[in-house]
C-alpha cells in the first residue's frame, strides 16, 4: 500500500489488522465449515482525493454526517471502494467512531454515480442489535425521506442459504411496488445488491461477524425529474414539487372495492364499495371477504380486533362501508430502561465434551471470566426492547430513537460496532466499573485456585492472589504470579514463573515453565524448566529436570530426588547426612536424558510382563490334552502372539536407548557448587562425568575435569 501511495494512486490507507485477526478466529473456532473454505476479506484499502465532495458532522438525532457534492465532483470515475475509505476516513478525522450505514452509503454512491449532486445527503449509523423488528434476522427497511429501500440481516445463516436470496429478492421487489406512489418511482439495483450480498457471503459476515449488515436494495426518483433530463422541444421543464409537499393518498383495491392509503402508509380507508354488491348472489359480504380484499391489494398487516367491529356492524346492516378504517399500522416504541449488559457472561464454555459420559472438567466450566479477541463482550439493551414501526404493507420502519442515552467509554482492547456492540480486540479480562469498559491483558485472580473457582487457562499473564490447590489446572502464555503455594496442580506456563510461597506437586501435579522459576521451596515436585531455577530454602525429593542453572540461596540445601540440570547447579548444603540418595547429573541435556528413563521405566515394565507370560505359557504347555480346555487354548494362542512382539518392542527400545547415548551432548562449563557441606551419600555426575564422593567435604566445587588431579576442587579463597 505504501509502494501504491508513493505512485500517486491513492492519497491515504489504512490497514485492518484486527479485522483481519477477528476473522481467523472465527474461522478456527467454525467447526461446521468445509476444510477448504474460502474467507475474502480487505487488509488495507485506500483511496485518492475526491474533489468536489464535503462531509461535515451532523448532530441531528440518529445522524452521524452529511454528505454534499458540487457540480465540479467527478463520481462517473469513483469507485465504491474508494468512496467508502474516504468517507470513514473523513468521519475519523471529525471524531465520529461510529461505523456509517453501509446501505445509506451506497445509496449516496449510487446517486452521485447517476449524476446528483445532493446538496445535503444524510448517513445515520449502522443499525444496531435493537433496531428494526425485534426477534427478526431478516427485515425490509423503506425510508421514504430517502427514497432508499434496504435490507438488514442480523443473521450469518441467512447470508449463506442460497434459497433466502430468492425470498429477499422477492421482500424487495415487493416493497419497490408498495413504495412506488404517484412521481416516485422506485428502481431495484438487483446486480450490486447481489454482488453486495456474495461479497458478504465470501466475507467476515458470513462467519458472523460485523452483523447486523444493512445493504441497499432499491433507489426512488421523481418520474418527472427523470422525465425532465431527456431535451424536448414541446414540452417545458417540469418543476419539481417542494421537498415539504406530502404525498397525496393512493389507492389499492380493484373494480369492487379499493383502499385509500394514507401518505406515511400507516393507514388504510375503504372507498370505492358499492352497496349494490349486498345483491350480488356471487358474492358474500362479511368480515373475511373484506380481508380477503385487503391482502389481494397487498396492504398485508393484520386488521386489528378494534377495527373489525364497526366493518363487521355495518356489513351486518348492510350500510355502506365506504370511509371505514380498515387497516392501521403499529407506531412501534422506543426501547425503555437502558443499560450496558455483560454479554461475556452468558457465552458458553470453550470447553468440549459429554457431560452424559462424565468427560467433562466441571473446573474448566468454571471459565467464565476471559474473552477472546473477536468476542461480544458487552451491548446496550432495553429492559423493554424497541420495537420498529410497521406500515400497513408489512414493512419495517426505522426504529424509533430512544430517549435515554447511556454514555460509554471505550477503553484499551475493545472496539465498538455499531452502536450499541463492544467486541474485544485481544484476549483478556473484561474491566467494567459503570460505563467505563477495557479489557485488561493480565488476568487477575483474587482468592485460591480450586474446584468452586474453576481452572485458569489464559493467553497472557496471570496473577493469583492465592493458593493453587489440588487437582486445579493453570495455563498461561505468559508469566505467571502466584501469591501463595502451589500443591499437586497441573502448571504450564510459557513465561516466567514465580510463586511467593512454595512448590509440593506431589505425584499427582507437575510444573512446566518456558521460562524461569522462583519459589521460597520445592518439595517432592516434578518440576521441567526451559530457563533457571532460583529457590531460596530448600529443594527435597523432587525430580528436576532444566536448560538453565539453578540455584538455592546461601544456607539452603538440595536432599532427595534427582536433579538434571543443563548449567552450573549452586546450592548451600547437597544431600544429607541420613535419609535418600540425591542424585545430580550436572552439565547435560535433560530432554535426552529423560527420554532415556521414559524408555528404561517402559523396559522395566514390558519385561516384567514377558516374565509373567512365559510363566503362564509354561504352566499351559504343561498342562495335558485333557485338562486343556477351549479358553485355555485361547489364551496359549494368545501368549504364543504376543511373547514375540513384547520381545520386538523390548529390543526396539534398548536400541533407542543405545542411540540417544550417544548423541548426548555436556556442557564443559557446568559445576556443582556446594557453599556449605556436601555429603557423601550422594549420586553425581558432571559433564558426563561420574565422581563418587567418599566423605563429607565442605565449600567445594564438583568440576567436569580434573583440577590438580581431582574433579572437586576448593571454593575459591578456601583452603583445599
Amino acid at each position: 500500500m505504501e509502494a501504491v501511495k508513493v505512485a500517486g494512486t491513492v492519497a491515504a490507507y489504512t490497514t485492518y489488522e484486527p479485522r483481519f485477526l477477528a476473522c481467523w478466529k472465527a474461522l478456527r473456532e467454525d467447526k461446521d465449515s468445509p476444510e477448504d473454505r474460502i474467507v475474502s476479506l480487505t487488509l488495507a484499502a485506500g483511496a485518492p482525493n475526491f474533489i468536489g465532495l464535503t462531509v461535515q458532522a451532523n448532530k441531528m438525532d440518529k445522524s452521524l454526517i452529511t454528505i454534499a457534492a458540487t457540480p465540479a465532483a467527478r463520481s462517473n470515475t469513483w469507485q465504491w471502494e474508494w468512496f467508502k475509505h474516504w468517507i470513514c476516513q473523513r468521519m475519523l478525522e471529525l471524531g465520529i467512531k461510529e461505523s456509517p450505514n453501509n446501505a445509506q452509503l451506497f445509496g449516496a454512491f449510487t446517486r452521485l454515480s447517476l449524476g446528483e449532486t445532493p446538496a445535503g445527503q444524510i448517513i445515520g449509523a449502522v443499525p444496531g442489535t435493537v433496531e428494526g423488528s425485534a426477534g427478526k434476522t431478516l427485515a425490509i427497511v423503506g425510508n421514504k425521506q430517502r427514497q432508499e429501500i434496504a435490507i438488514i440481516i442480523r443473521n450469518s445463516a441467512d447470508l449463506r442459504d442460497r434459497s433466502r436470496h430468492d425470498k429477499m429478492l422477492a421482500m424487495i421487489n415487493q416493497a419497490t411496488r408498495q413504495m412506488s406512489v404517484d412521481d416516485i418511482e422506485y428502481r431495484v439495483l438487483k446486480k450490486d445488491f447481489l454482488a453486495a450480498l456474495q461479497s458478504a457471503v465470501d466475507g467476515p459476515e458470513g462467519l458472523g461477524l460485523e452483523l447486523p449488515l444493512a445493504l441497499i436494495a432499491a433507489i426512488g426518483s421523481s418520474k418527472s425529474k427523470v422525465a425532465s433530463s431527456v431535451p424536448s422541444a414541446k414540452a417545458p421543464p417540469v418543476q419539481p414539487a417542494s421537498a415539504t409537499q406530502p404525498a397525496p393518498p393512493t389507492a389499492h383495491g380493484n373494480d369492487l372495492i379499493k383502499f385509500q392509503i394514507s401518505p406515511d402508509q400507516m393507514l388504510a380507508t375503504i372507498t370505492g364499495f358499492n352497496k349494490n354488491l349486498y345483491n350480488n348472489p356471487n358474492i358474500s359480504i362479511d368480515l373475511k371477504w373484506v380481508k380477503a380484499q385487503m391482502h389481494a391489494a397487498t396492504v398485508t398487516l393484520a386488521m386489528p380486533e378494534e377495527l373489525e367491529a364497526p366493518i363487521a356492524e355495518a356489513i351486518e346492516k348492510r350500510a355502506d362501508l365506504n370511509g371505514l378504517v380498515c387497516c392501521q399500522g403499529s407506531a412501534g416504541r422506543a426501547g425503555k430502561g437502558i443499560y450496558l449488559h455483560h454479554t461475556y457472561k452468558d457465552a458458553a464454555s470453550r470447553v468440549q465434551g459429554d457431560i452424559e459420559g462424565a468427560s467433562l472438567d466441571l473446573r474448566m466450566l468454571q471459565q467464565r471470566s476471559t474473552v477472546v479477541a473477536g468476542q461480544i463482550v458487552a451491548e446496550i439493551r432495553f429492559k423493554e426492547a424497541a420495537i420498529a414501526p410497521r406500515n400497513i404493507f408489512g414493512i419495517d420502519l426505522p426504529a424509533l430513537s430512544p430517549s435515554e442515552t447511556l454514555e460509554v467509554h471505550v477503553g484499551e482492547g475493545l472496539i465498538r460496532s455499531g452502536l450499541y456492540v463492544f467486541i474485544a480486540q485481544r484476549d483478556g479480562i473484561p474491566v467494567i466499573e459503570g460505563a467505563n469498559i477495557s479489557i485488561s491483558p493480565t488476568l487477575v485472580h483474587q482468592g485460591d485456585v480450586n474446584l468452586s473457582t474453576g481452572n485458569l487457562v489464559f493467553d497472557g499473564p496471570i496473577e493469583i492472589h492465592g493458593n493453587v490447590e489440588t487437582g486445579a489446572i493453570i495455563h498461561g502464555t505468559g508469566n505467571v504470579i502466584v501469591h501463595g503455594t502451589i500443591s499437586g496442580a497441573q502448571i504450564s506456563v510459557k513465561g516466567d514463573l514465580i510463586v511467593d510461597a512454595g512448590i509440593s506437586t506431589g505425584t499427582t501435579g507437575q510444573v512446566v515453565v518456558g521460562g524461569s522459576i522462583t519459589t521460597q521451596f520445592i518439595e517432592q515436585s516434578t518440576i521441567i524448566c526451559q530457563g533457571d531455577i532460583t529457590v531460596r530454602t530448600a529443594i527435597m525429593n523432587s525430580m528436576i529436570y532444566c536448560s538453565g542453572k539453578v540455584e538455592v540461596a546461601a544456607g539452603g540445601l538440595i536432599s532427595g530426588g534427582n536433579l538434571v540440570v543443563l548449567g552450573t547447579m549452586t546450592t548451600g548444603s547437597f544431600g544429607s547426612a541420613r535419609g535418600s540418595i540425591t542424585t545430580a547429573n550436572v552439565g547435560v541435556n535433560w530432554k535426552t536424558i529423560r527420554s532415556m528413563e521414559i524408555k528404561k521405566n517402559r523396559i522395566e515394565k514390558l519385561k516384567k510382563r514377558l516374565n509373567d507370560d512365559r510363566l503362564a505359557l509354561r504352566d499351559l504347555t504343561q498342562k495335558k490334552p485333557a485338562q486343556m480346555t477351549a479358553k485355555h487354548h485361547e489364551a496359549k494362542n494368545l501368549l504364543q502372539k504376543r511373547l514375540p512382539r513384547l520381545r520386538t518392542i523390548v529390543d526396539h527400545l534398548e536400541l533407542g536407548i543405545a542411540k540417544a547415548s550417544t548423541t548426548l551432548t555436556y556442557n564443559a562449563t557446568s559445576r556443582l557448587i556446594v557453599r556449605d557441606t556436601l555429603f557423601a551419600n550422594v549420586h553425581i555426575t558432571v559433564g558426563g562425568q561420574f565422581v563418587p564422593i567418599m566423605n563429607d567435604v565442605m565449600e567445594v566445587a564438583v568440576n567436569p575435569k580434573r583440577i590438580r588431579g581431582s574433579f572437586i576442587s576448593a571454593l575459591e579463597g578456601k583452603a583445599s
